[in-house]
């Protein structure tokens, strides 16, 4: 780009040079033209020394008076030209003595043509004025000849002045007219780079859009990759983890010696944390797909103490007793505490504390651990997924990213108050309800099946036949089916079930809905159902609330599929 800065300095230069010359040549046309019109001047006042010269004589020779009229206009004229001659010549100092010695010799001229007319003479003496006058007159006309021959020479000079000053000015317009020819390539060829430079950037600009679109697809794919694998690895694992927790518990019945029930107890209680990863891992899976399809409904919070009451009988969660009503998602809301209480037992020393209290129209749940506390730095990112502020703590880390992936769902604020040294405090902030509360009894547990039958669907074995001991431990009559043409066989046999449990999803398909609408309607009266499956998207869910039955996620407690069981029975 230096040849085109240096370019442009050059024709600056030139046009600089130009607006000077162009300067110079006004002045010498200026001056010229006021040599000219000096010129004029002293033509016009020699002619007008020769008229006033005339007037005079023809009036002293003829004593005539009309001669002084021409000699008076000749008088006045002259004057008047030597006063034009004075401004045209005030710039040519050189000029100065020949006017001035004009102007004199005029004045003197004019003095002794004006003298015989004022008193009368001899015809003698006016012979001799007139002698006189003429002498002056033609010294005054031959100064002003040769003030003409000095204004001839600098008209001369002039207008050579004016034909070097024009030819400077083509010469350099010619110069500008050629360097801005170049200026106008050297700008094509640049405006050519320029282009070329721009869509060069333009194609890398392009690239760089198409690559980071790439790896945003990348990343969703990834995502949903990661997020279907969850899925599916927690649904095909529930399955022997669904048998071995209800296996479990029928061994459980069945084993007597100390030694063994505490290794039993140590099995269920690994199983049970299995349980809680895999549910973690489903969790992960909803949140991350956005599949948390909230159910909004008016409920007692109390409910939902009591049930996390319950997964801790010896105690461990010191709970408050609460009045309040909520409208939230109950399910949801209980996830989110458990997450929450199972996070502070395990760093608080095995204890955590539940209370709750009303602020505005919003309730705070508050749930508070005795340990070591949070570092400030490390209060937003413990929310992050597979983060532990322990190096050698338990469980995926999942749990208080699930919990603010389920807030930010039901649009309830999470806060924390924490310090080094002085334990942990969520607060939870779900919607008071604008309903009144009405104490409800809570139903007693139903305490076995009676002999009721029972029969038992689903295409794993191992889960059919652990689901059907489950439900013999508590007094069923229980049969197995592993498809709909062998449950349609057993009903045919003459074996009429009270209960139908089975999975959801048959031989690859989500059928056990259409399935158990079809076998009660085989039987009269209708048994009762209870659909059991790991298949927890979204629209899978609000089927299994729309149809009316029963339902249970898969692994499923032994205690709940019994209460549940019974339950059903006992409403009959």
């Amino acid at each position: 780009m230096w040849a085109a800065g240096l370019l442009a300095a050059s024709m600056l230069a030139i046009v600089i040079g130009l607006v000077g010359l162009a300067g110079v040549r006004s002045n010498v046309v200026r001056d010229q033209s006021d040599a000219r019109a000096a010129r004029l001047a002293v033509y016009a006042l020699m002619q007008a020394s020769i008229d006033a010269e005339n007037g005079q004589r023809g009036y002293l020779l003829t004593n005539d008076r009309q001669f002084l009229e021409p000699y008076e206009s000749a008088r006045t004229a002259a004057l008047g030209h030597l006063a034009e001659l004075r401004d045209a010549t005030a710039s040519r100092p050189e000029l100065a003595d020949d006017v001035a010695r004009a102007e004199t010799l005029a004045h003197r001229a004019f003095e002794q043509l004006e003298a015989p007319l004022r008193r009368p003479y001899e015809p003698a003496a006016r012979r001799q004025a007139l002698r006189t006058s003429k002498a002056a007159m033609d010294e005054l006309r031959a100064s002003a000849r040769l003030l003409l021959r000095d204004i001839e020479l600098l008209i001369d000079e002039t207008r050579s002045a004016e034909q070097r000053a024009t030819n400077r000015l083509y010469w350099l317009s010619g110069a500008l007219a050629f360097l801005a020819t170049i200026g106008l390539v050297v700008t094509i060829w640049a405006l050519y780079r320029e282009r070329k430079g721009w869509r060069a950037a333009f194609a890398a600009l392009a690239a760089a859009r198409d690559a980071a679109e790439d790896s945003r697809a990348r990343a969703a794919a990834s995502d949903l990759a990661k997020t279907r694998f969850l899925a599916v690895a927690s649904h095909d694992m529930r399955q022997p983890l669904h048998a071995l927790s209800l296996y479990l518990s029928a061994l459980d019945r069945r084993i007597d010696n100390p030694e063994a029930r505490g290794i039993l107890a140590q099995m269920e209680r690994a199983t049970d944390s299995m349980v809680a990863m895999f549910s973690t891992l489903l969790d992960l899976a909803r949140v991350q797909a956005g599949a948390i399809d909230p159910e909004i409904a008016d409920f007692a919070l109390q409910d939902v103490f009591d049930r996390l009451a319950a997964e801790h009988p010896e105690g461990s969660v010191d709970i408050e007793p609460t009045s309040l009503r909520l409208r939230s998602d109950p399910a949801l809301l209980e996830r989110a505490l458990r997450n929450l209480v199972a996070n502070a037992m395990k760093h608080g020393g095995g204890r955590a504390r539940l209370s709750a209290r009303a602020a505005g129209d919003r309730a705070e749940i508050a749930v508070t651990d005795e340990g070591p506390g949070i570092a400030a730095e490390d209060q937003e990112r413990i929310f992050d997924e597979f983060v532990r502020i322990e190096p050698r703590g338990e469980g995926l880390g999942l749990g208080l990213s699930i919990v603010r992936g389920i807030a930010h769902a039901l649009d309830m604020p999470i806060d924390l108050d924490s310090a080094p040294g002085r334990g942990a405090r969520f607060i939870l902030r779900p919607p008071l309800s604008r309903q009144t509360i009405s104490a409800v009894e809570p139903a007693e547990e139903p305490e076995g099946l009676h002999g009721a039958s029972a029969l038992v669907i689903d295409d794993e074995t191992l889960a059919r036949e652990a689901a059907a001991r489950a439900l013999s431990d508590i007094g069923a009559r229980v049969l197995t089916a592993a498809d709909e043409a062998e449950a349609v066989r057993v009903i045919d046999s003459g074996f009429k079930p009270r209960l139908l449990v089975m999975d959801l999803r048959l031989d690859g398909e989500l059928q056990g809905l259409d399935l158990a609408r079809r076998l009660r309607g085989r039987l009269s009266p209708a048994p009762h159902v209870i659909i059991v499956t790991g298949d927890t998207a979204a629209d899978t869910l609000a089927q299994l609330r729309d149809s009316g039955f029963a339902w249970l996620i898969k692994p499923v407690n032994p205690r709940e599929l019994r209460q549940l069981a019974a339950s059903e029975i006992a409403a009959e």
